[in-house]
């Protein structure tokens, strides 16, 4: 008997260290937690403020040697997002932290030019993201606040369609889909805003955000 039990202990001893390679612990800190919770939709439009991220057609493909000789983009891009924004009350100012959940469309046109042809290129293309930013809440009064803070967006390009005419009539092409350095996304966001508590159930947000890419290159 007094074997059995020498044999079944050892049996423990030597498994532990192998449990043990799988046994983890995190921790988080989360501030907002216990903070005021809103939940919304989200509509609004994208604006170009830097130059232009369409097609580099100096030296690519179909676009071997055309130089660019104009490049059009419309001034406004829908968007559309689910908000999930939590705040947590000061003693003169407030803090938020805003999830979106956006889905938003681009576009635009590039020309060039080699010798006497010319091409035209339109291009469009969608994609989801999802940002998280943290801003401070400055109060106006009982019913309106100034915001301002930054963040970050993370998400993926859906579609993309090109399609390019060339002046001589022998080329042209229309594509769908994205290249792989396109699936992930990355931007830096700056933001200034005004929130207006209209009731207690109602609020309503105007926002500007200003966003980079950041490096994804695969």
């Amino acid at each position: 008997m007094k074997r059995a039990h020498f044999i079944t202990a050892m049996i423990v001893f030597i498994a532990m260290p192998a449990m043990a390679q799988y046994w983890t612990t995190t921790s988080t800190y989360d501030p907002f937690r216990n903070g005021e919770k809103f939940i919304g939709l989200s509509a609004g439009t994208g604006w170009w403020f830097g130059p232009s991220e369409a097609l580099n057609t100096s030296n690519y493909g179909i676009y071997n040697g055309y130089n660019i000789t104009n490049v059009k983009r419309p001034p406004l891009n829908p968007m559309v997002a689910l908000h999930y924004k939590r705040v947590l009350q000061g003693n003169t100012v407030d803090w938020g932290h805003s999830y979106y959940l956006s889905y938003n469309k681009w576009g635009g046109t590039v020309e060039g030019a080699l010798a006497d042809t010319t091409f035209s290129t339109k291009y469009n293309y969608t994609e989801v993201m999802l940002s998280s930013l943290i801003y401070i809440m400055v109060p106006i009064g009982d019913i309106i606040s100034i915001n301002g803070g930054i963040g970050l967006s993370i998400g993926t390009a859906l579609k993309n369609n090109v399609n390019t005419t060339f002046s001589n009539g022998k080329n042209s092409e229309s594509s769908t889909g994205v290249s792989l350095r396109d699936l992930i996304l990355c931007r830096i966001n700056a933001m200034l805003g005004v929130d207006y508590n209209l009731s207690d159930s109602f609020k309503l947000r105007s926002e500007e955000r200003f966003s980079r890419n950041a490096e994804t290159d695969l």
